[in-house]
């Protein structure tokens, strides 16, 4: 009598390890009761997808936080631009020999308007509403990625008081080292935007080359799982067709059986 082990054999089953081969490159269990099934399929693929979201999502983060140290760098540099005017006046104030009362009334005039410009620059600099040169903010923090890691920007203080200018009178008194002491502070903050814009460019180049990785992973698991679901499918008609064909050899058999009974 031929046996489920015989006709299976015969399609490529091997008895001692209950392999089935099909095409060659697809391997299963015989037991038509173990269904193909991947665990790791659907877990695996959603745990990539969120982790590619959550680094997609602290680049861009990244990103409007680079923005924010080029906001703050440009308006520094105005800055430094009046404080660099207002030395240079106060270098001719020095001057007692050409320069009388009346000349350094009209500097301290000129001084006044850099002074103002310099207040208005550490006022209005703001990214999406937050002030980023009036001391109201010591630094921003922002998401890089979905598993807990941050990075950070600092906010400085560029006000006339913070940088000790505000009081600066060139009809009373010239004192070049306070505005040096301005200018030094100034550098300072662009020293340490810089620094924060250089680590935010090799976080992002790492997120963006992390993404790519994650995403290329993604695509081979969906390849590997339509590889899969292929081979599960051909594991089912394989199936079905040793199932048709017991059944017909058992329905032969019955009518052999039964012709030798009559004759």
């Amino acid at each position: 009598m031929t046996t489920m082990d015989d006709v299976l054999e015969a399609h490529g089953v091997d008895k001692m390890s209950g392999v089935l081969g099909v095409s060659g490159q697809y391997y299963y269990s015989r037991d038509p009761s173990s269904i193909y099934k991947n665990p790791v399929e659907s877990a695996f693929g959603e745990k990539t997808e969120r982790q590619i979201r959550g680094i997609d999502a602290g680049t861009e983060n990244m990103e409007m936080a680079q923005s924010v140290t080029r906001i703050s760098d440009g308006a520094l540099d105005g800055i430094q631009d009046y404080l660099q005017k207002i030395r240079e006046l106060a270098v001719k104030a020095l001057n007692s020999f050409v320069y009388n009362a009346d000349d350094r009334q009209v500097m301290q005039d000129q001084v006044e308007q850099y002074k103002q410009g310099i207040a208005d620059i550490a006022a209005s600099t703001s990214f999406n509403e937050n002030k980023l040169l009036d001391g109201s903010h010591q630094k921003f923090d922002v998401a890089a990625d979905g598993n807990g890691r941050m990075e950070s920007v600092s906010a400085g203080n560029a006000t006339l008081k913070a940088l000790g200018i505000d009081e600066i009178d060139f009809t009373k008194k010239v004192d070049t080292k306070v505005i040096d002491k301005a200018m030094e502070k100034v550098s300072s903050l662009r020293s340490t935007g810089g620094a924060e814009s250089n680590n935010l460019d090799h976080a992002i180049a790492f997120n963006r080359l992390s993404s790519e990785n994650h995403l290329a992973t993604y695509k081979e698991d969906d390849l590997q799982t339509m590889v899969n679901r292929s081979g599960w499918m051909k594991k089912n008609q394989l199936l079905q067709a040793v199932q048709t064909q017991m059944q017909k050899k058992q329905a032969d058999a019955k009518r052999i059986h039964t012709l030798n009974l009559l004759g």
